[in-house]
């Protein structure tokens, strides 16, 4: 299914649903029991849609292991979401859904509520800002303690236990955190700008030099994605400015490997460019890498450049150089949280016009608030802040 469609399911069937058990538990008054940390066995977190928001979370996920350090957290969330899960060291399970089709889906719906009903739940910890479902899903968990986002503006979360604000005008890391300060983990002790992602391990890293055909440890790696993932293309910084970035890098730094990544669905977006660039220094390994082979990539390079999607935020737990374009989305919500780091963000009179709650496509067809980057100032900006543009090898 595609994200869209499962978007439009969830807001007719799951918006459905979620006032019936609105209006059923609004006859039946919660009395919010205050938390026993010693007696809470099974925590569940639920965190469906964006890799790089299940990393993003995992300062929340650290703050729960320190509250209920007798609890085993498990993890809902799509399969292909698998791979890099098992890359945080913060989650003892993982409860996996199928999204193939909707009878996949419906019966990894039923199986894994039956899961959950056997595992007799304490809490839920729902990560989603706008899903009906993972709002049905935590209510029929029948945990003692849900938490989660409310808007005032939507049914879903009005019947938490613990409903939570969701505030758009901090980095997305305080907001999740703020559902296990909501659960009594104390702020002054969670470190949001600390990431948990595992090291890429040694087979990882010979996996991508055999792909690559050289040592990535003893040349000068810059890994750029022009990419953004279906939630929203317009974070994409155009096509030809990457193309253009990409020629003069290698005419200026000839010695440098430029390596373009992205999923197996771009490959022909990433092909584009690399013919528009017209150099031969450049290695596609679009739709090539699994997920370890990625983070060694990524571990490896000198300087990322990315649009604002999963790389940045793999880049931010590695405390990697990352230049990274903003415009449609904020950085001060989604940005770098390391400080070797640039942001590109012209800030325009129609900038931000996405959010959390929503990443839905607005009126906007030419995202010129992308657009009015030049090339020539991102290599300029590069140059002055992150690189030893007189070094031909890593430092």
């Amino acid at each position: 299914m595609t994200i869209r469609l499962m978007r439009e399911i969830d807001l007719l069937v799951g918006g459905i649903f979620t006032r019936i058990f609105n209006f059923f538990l609004f006859l039946k008054s919660r009395q919010k029991l205050p938390i026993k940390e010693d007696s809470i066995k099974n925590i569940l977190v639920v965190k469906f849609f964006g890799i790089g928001s299940i990393i993003l979370s995992t300062p929340m996920a650290r703050a729960l292991k320190v509250k209920f350090p007798n609890a085993k957290i498990t993890l809902v969330t799509f399969e292909q979401n698998r791979e890099f899960v098992k890359r945080l060291d913060l989650y003892d399970q993982v409860l996996c859904f199928q999204n193939r089709n909707l009878f996949f889906f419906l019966c990894d719906f039923v199986r894994n509520l039956i899961w959950i009903w056997n595992l007799r739940v304490d809490i839920v910890v729902d990560v989603e800002f706008f899903s009906n479902f993972t709002y049905v899903l935590s209510l029929l968990s029948f945990a003692k303690y849900q938490v989660g986002f409310y808007q005032r503006q939507v049914p879903r979360g009005r019947k938490y236990t613990h409903p939570t604000h969701l505030n758009t005008h901090k980095h997305i890391t305080w907001a999740f955190c703020l559902l296990a300060i909501r659960l009594g983990a104390k702020p002054e002790e969670i470190n949001h700008s600390s990431l948990d992602l595992q090291l890429p391990s040694n087979e990882d890293l010979n996996s991508l030099n055999h792909k690559l055909g050289f040592d990535i440890r003893e040349n000068f790696v810059v890994t750029v994605n022009p990419n953004a993932s279906h939630l929203s293309y317009l974070r994409r910084w155009p096509p030809e400015h990457f193309a253009s970035l990409l020629s003069k890098l290698n005419r200026k730094y000839p010695e440098w490997k430029l390596v373009l990544i992205g999923s197996p669905i771009e490959r022909t977006y990433t092909q584009k460019i690399e013919d528009q660039a017209g150099v031969s220094g450049i290695i596609n390994t679009t739709g090539n890498l699994f997920a370890g082979e990625l983070c060694a990539l990524i571990y490896q390079s000198q300087l990322i450049v990315t649009n604002d999607s999963l790389p940045l935020h793999i880049s931010s737990a590695y405390g990697k150089n990352v230049a990274v374009f903003f415009g449609p989305e904020s950085p001060r919500v989604y940005g770098p949280l390391n400080s070797n780091s640039i942001v590109f963000f012209e800030d325009i009179y129609c900038s931000p016009c996405l959010n959390s709650f929503d990443k839905s496509y607005p009126d906007c067809q030419n995202n010129i608030c992308l657009k009015q980057i030049e090339v020539d100032s991102v290599i300029e900006k590069i140059e002055n802040k992150l690189l030893d543009v007189n070094a031909s090898s890593p430092p």
